[in-house]
């Protein structure tokens, strides 16, 4: 399936976290950055592929130095593509739920230290309007 991109991209690299299952069922996970963001979808560097139409969960990080504080991007989306081999690692993913929330001082992901798991439902996704 060819998915158009529909939104303006925004370069931007912020740490993010991302989660998935596995082909068995396992709990998988994995941090890379953004490399841009649009209303519906990010194109995101990991170390790794993740299979097409894969659910994931995953968490931006927008620290205080981009924002007037703190603030995390909570996303439930799907990998729609990912790069060919002989270029950078890194999955398009579109965006099915997200919630933006302030970053607490126990969720410090981009540091290193502390990391809360993403809260979303993997459920069926919400329809978004607008």
């Amino acid at each position: 399936m060819n998915h158009l991109r529909t939104g303006i991209r925004i370069p931007i690299e912020l740490p993010v976290h991302i989660q998935w299952k596995g082909q068995k069922g396992s709990s998988r996970k994995a941090s890379g950055k953004t490399e841009n963001i649009s209303g519906n979808g990010l194109f995101l560097s990991l170390p790794g592929k993740v299979g097409r139409n894969t659910r994931i969960k995953l968490t931006v990080e927008f620290p205080s130095d981009a924002t007037p504080r703190p603030l995390q991007l909570l996303c439930l989306g799907r990998v729609v593509r990912w790069n060919k081999s002989g270029e950078q690692p890194g999955i398009g993913v579109i965006i099915d739920d997200y919630e933006i929330r302030p970053a607490s001082t126990a969720t410090r992901g981009s540091s290193g230290k502390k990391s809360k798991a993403v809260n979303l439902s993997m459920g069926k996704p919400r329809s978004r309007q607008g």
